[in-house]
């Protein structure tokens, strides 16, 4: 009997045999990776009968594993797909174990810090949790690691897998499993009507001082009288291309808290932002030929 015949004799295994007999999240993940394959793919037409055969072993395989795993009751741990798995899911915080990593996923805009402090104690992370004011309407989650000279281990930010991975995630944080040592974590929350900011954010943005108001683009002269007339103060930031390593002709580093004397009326503002205190903080593109004094 040959390979071919010995598979078509063989019990088949169909997609229904394998509901019911287990339930998990990564379980429901492996028989959608065995069910997936495309078993009409043109490919197989005209491929030679040996190619056929590997496909069907591994299918069957595959299957055979999820048959026997599901029946058993056993859990399948998410690194077999390749996979984070999740540790903790709460309200405000869902954690996954993603390597030597632990991911955080923030889904509540205003948490109660001392259940994410307990959240973090679950998986071995001692970290206390400060809120501090923001913008209600700043697109970006302010998050930060307070590291002190006890903590170590490797912290990261980002935010690319946050929607992806949880609905309704307003920012993700990556930090290393040996964190060890007290930290402190402070994150955003929206700032009550009259509170200065802890970040600054556009001010432009609709309820903020300068909403709907066209700044970018006008000359130092143009936006300082604009501010001037809402009775606003004004500060700069100089925006320097950056010069770095890496760097793309879009990437700028800021000079922040320069005095008006260096600031030429006629070159062009970028971004005004606030803090809400009754500044706004211009950011301004120095002329052609200016070049950054050394040491700001």
């Amino acid at each position: 009997m040959n390979s071919d015949e010995m598979f078509r004799k063989a019990t088949p295994i169909r997609n229904q045999d394998l509901a019911g007999l287990a339930h998990s999240a990564v379980a429901d993940a492996l028989l959608a990776q065995i069910s997936a394959t495309d078993t009409t793919n043109t490919a197989d037409v005209t491929a030679p009968a040996f190619r056929r055969t590997a496909w069907n072993v591994r299918r069957l395989l595959m299957a055979g594993v999820a048959t026997a795993l599901l029946a058993g009751g056993i859990v399948v741990g998410s690194s077999v797909l390749g996979m984070p798995d999740e540790v903790y899911a709460g309200e405000a915080v869902t954690i996954d174990r993603d390597g030597n990593d632990y991911v955080f996923y923030f889904t509540k805009g205003d948490p109660d810090p001392e259940a994410l402090r307990k959240a973090f104690s679950t998986v071995g992370l001692d970290i206390t949790v400060t809120l501090v004011p923001i913008s209600p309407r700043d697109p970006f989650p302010y998050h930060e690691m307070v590291r002190t000279k006890d903590v170590k281990g490797s912290v990261a930010y980002q935010a690319a897998e946050c929607a992806e991975r949880i609905e309704g995630c307003l920012g993700s944080m990556r930090v290393s499993a040996d964190l060890s040592g007290g930290a402190e974590l402070r994150l955003g929350r929206p700032a009550r009507p009259g509170e200065r900011y802890e970040v600054p954010v556009d001010a432009t943005l609709p309820g903020e001082v300068l909403a709907g108001v066209p700044i970018e683009g006008k000359t130092v002269a143009e936006a300082v009288r604009i501010v001037g007339d809402r009775r606003l103060k004004v500060g700069y930031t100089l925006d320097w291309p950056a010069s770095g390593a890496g760097d793309s002709p879009k990437d700028v580093d800021f000079e922040e808290r320069v005095a008006a004397s260096r600031i030429d009326a006629g070159w062009r503002v970028t971004q005004a932002e606030t803090l809400n205190d009754g500044v706004i903080t211009l950011h301004v593109r120095p002329g052609p030929g200016v070049t950054r004094p050394p040491g700001s």
